[in-house]
Formats: structure tokens, C-alpha cells, sequence
């Protein structure tokens, strides 16, 4: 399943870069994540609960950085197992700074679900996908407009 967005978010793309790149902050900005492990390769794993058509379905994941350009751009190669089904997904982010400080996130991934998720599922997944995706953008966004501990923006 191939999908594609785009969304504005208020925060500025340096801080959005930084949520985004950051496994801990990525982490936090994922639905219902359980834990995270850092790997010394410079992955990182997460079991990950997002609320799907079959109810919460909890899958152990890896987490690789994919490449990108520095402050604009990111991938991410995810693989997944749950007891029943496996998630494999790349996701592509690219980063405008607009004008007015806000930041246009267009983003691209390329997911698939083994078993009954990816069987049943065909006519839900996009928008359960789509619906995570906003989430997750939503949550980061937040994460880089929220004050730093030191006491600035």
C-alpha cells in the first residue's frame, strides 16, 4: 500500500527536524509506545499499539534511518512483528520551511501487512494509516513548539 500527505504544522522546520530525527522524541510522538531500545547501529526499537480496525494490535519494531538531507529531509525503514502479522514500512519525509515560521511536511510510505490485517484490511488500512500518520505529525509538532527544560522555545 502506497500513501502520500501533506501537512502544514505551525512549528518551524528546525524544530520539527529535531523532534523528528531524535529516536526518544520520535518515540514520544508515536501512538501508544511501550518502550525503546537503542541499538548501537543507530537504530532503535519500539513496541508500538496503534489502534487499528482489529482493535489495538501491539508490534515489536525496528526503526532505521534511511538516509535524507540534514534538516529537510528523512526516511525511515520500519519492520515489524506482531504474533500474527508483520509490518514492513519506509517512510520518505521532506521538510519546507514556509514564510510565516510554520513548516509543510509532505510525506510518503510504502506499507505492508501480512495475514488477515493485510487481507481484511485492504479497505481500512489507508485511513487507519492515514489517521496515524496525522497523529503522529500532531504530536511531534507539539513536542518542538513546547518550551525546552533550559527555558526558551
Amino acid at each position: 500500500m502506497r500513501l502520500a500527505g501533506t501537512e502544514r504544522l505551525t512549528a518551524s522546520r528546525a524544530a520539527l527536524w529535531a523532534v523528528l530525527e531524535d529516536p526518544e522524541r520520535l518515540a514520544a510522538a508515536l501512538p501508544h509506545v511501550d518502550d525503546l531500545v537503542r541499538h548501537e547501529d543507530g537504530s532503535f526499537g519500539a513496541t508500538i499499539r496503534p489502534a487499528l480496525a482489529l482493535g489495538e494490535v501491539p508490534f515489536r519494531t525496528v526503526w532505521r534511518r534511511d538516509g535524507g538531507v540534514a534538516g529537510e529531509a528523512l526516511s525511515y525503514e520500519v519492520q515489524g512483528r506482531s504474533e500474527e502479522y508483520r509490518l514492513d514500512l519506509h517512510a520518505d519525509l521532506r521538510l519546507t520551511a514556509e514564510p510565516d515560521g510554520a513548516t509543510t511536511l509532505a510525506w510518503n510510505l510504502d506499507c505492508g501487512f501480512t495475514g488477515t490485517m493485510g487481507a481484511v484490511g485492504q479497505r481500512v488500512l489507508p485511513a487507519i494509516v492515514r489517521h496515524q500518520v496525522q497523529l503522529v505529525l500532531a504530536a511531534a509538532a507539539r513536542q518542538a513548539q513546547a518550551p525546552s527544560e533550559g527555558g526558551g522555545p
